[in-house]
């Protein structure tokens, strides 16, 4: 069974922790657009969907764990991009202004 949208997008943003630190701050929110492989996380990131996939060395099954891709085999609602979209806002908003401690979420400073 596919861990729930939140645990892949989770996932996603510990690799990109790991091998782009920092990279929550390439990302332009109000541009993000999840169903465009230009202004989807990776696209922004790596300039686009496929170089972002290739470069982190993920297949297509890869991203979909990873919280990057919804499917490869179908059309997804624009409610389930709009989900995956809202649940990546979070990641980049608490790797931009928080800082976790412990079990605690603390504000960065």
């Amino acid at each position: 069974m596919l861990p729930t949208m939140a645990e892949r997008v989770a996932t996603g943003a510990g690799l990109l922790d790991k091998v782009r630190p920092g990279w929550a701050r390439q990302i332009s929110i109000p541009a993000m657009d999840m169903g465009d492989v230009g202004f989807c996380v990776l696209g922004q990131i790596f300039g686009d969907y496929t170089t972002g996939r290739v470069t982190l060395g993920l297949s297509k099954k890869d991203t979909i764990a990873h919280g990057l891709l919804l499917t490869y085999a179908g059309m997804p609602g624009e409610e389930q991009y709009s989900e995956l979209a809202a649940l990546w806002h979070q990641q980049i908003k608490r790797r931009r202004g928080l800082r976790a401690f412990g079990h605690f979420i603390l504000p960065a400073g």
